[in-house]
């Protein structure tokens, strides 16, 4: 694999890992940039750029996958969360039983 590519997929797969989504785009647009190289020698007959393609698109897969995956986990969460709760409005005050001074 080329070694860009190679290098901003672990940055990617690392973020994503970590639940960094930040960093994650920034490591996607690392690799966006270094597929878009390695696709420029695709059309000179390299048969290794065609494969870090192949591999790079394999990632992104799995990208979309775990990021959709963790999105469902996280909304599923908020739903068992928000279900036990419903809105308290606040209980009336007790009446003092402190005359007003006037």
């Amino acid at each position: 694999m080329n070694y860009s590519i190679q290098q901003s997929s672990e940055k990617l797969k690392a973020a994503i890992c970590a639940a960094e989504y930040l960093e994650a785009q920034k490591a996607l647009l690392e690799l966006s940039r270094a597929v878009s190289a390695a696709a420029e020698n695709v059309g000179h007959g390299g048969d290794e750029a065609a494969e870090a393609l192949r591999e790079a698109l394999e990632i992104l897969v799995w990208a979309q996958r775990v990021v959709r995956a963790g999105l469902e986990h996280d909304r599923k969460a908020l739903e068992r969360l928000s279900a036990g709760q419903s809105y308290q409005p606040a209980a009336p005050r007790a009446p003092s039983m402190e005359p007003l001074e006037g």
